[in-house]
């Protein structure tokens, strides 16, 4: 009895789906396919794809939660004004305990070696403060880099997935 219980009390954990990786996006999200048409098939593993519309820079865009190189990631395709992808974003916000800044990058290195068969090795450049973070970049192509950014103030270590098409400026510093 106490074992039913107990295990109908227990939380239930949900896998993230896989999705292909590409030099260009991740699944159906890749640079310059229509956005309405990619959701379409990125909804057959997260039925959020077709939730389309505005973010918080006014572009259209779609959100799903999907597992990227095996890190379970939030994705988003951003779409130009003829509704064609010209972004796509994998994010892993810090979750759980604190962590310092050699275990933020250890994190990043290792998301970046599962990369690395699609992506290439990259060149990862020196870290530099950006705002509240430090942040590191790994770029494996002009249109894809992965960034670390580290908060001293929290202790908190987010982790991005950029690609970024050719027409628009991948960051610098």
């Amino acid at each position: 009895m106490w074992l039913a219980l107990a295990a109908a009390a227990a939380p239930v954990v949900w896998a993230t789906p896989p999705v292909a990786l590409h030099s260009d996006g991740v699944g159906a999200f890749r640079l310059g396919a229509l956005l309405v048409g990619a959701a379409q098939q990125v909804a057959r593993i997260d039925r959020a794809a077709l939730q389309i519309g505005p973010g918080c820079d006014e572009r259209e865009q779609s959100v799903v939660s999907v597992a990227v190189a095996g890190v379970p990631a939030t994705v988003m395709a951003m779409a130009d004004a003829q509704g064609r992808i010209g972004e796509v974003v994998a994010s892993v916000p810090h979750q759980g305990a604190v962590v310092d800044w050699s275990a933020c990058q250890e994190r990043a290195q290792r998301w970046v070696r599962a990369l690395a068969p699609r992506l290439g090795n990259g060149h990862t450049e020196p870290a530099a403060p950006r705002g509240a973070a430090t942040l590191a970049t790994t770029r494996f192509s002009p249109q894809a880099w992965l960034e670390a950014r580290w908060f001293a103030g929290g202790r908190s270590c987010d982790l991005s997935l950029h690609f970024v098409r050719a027409s628009a400026q991948a960051p610098t510093r």
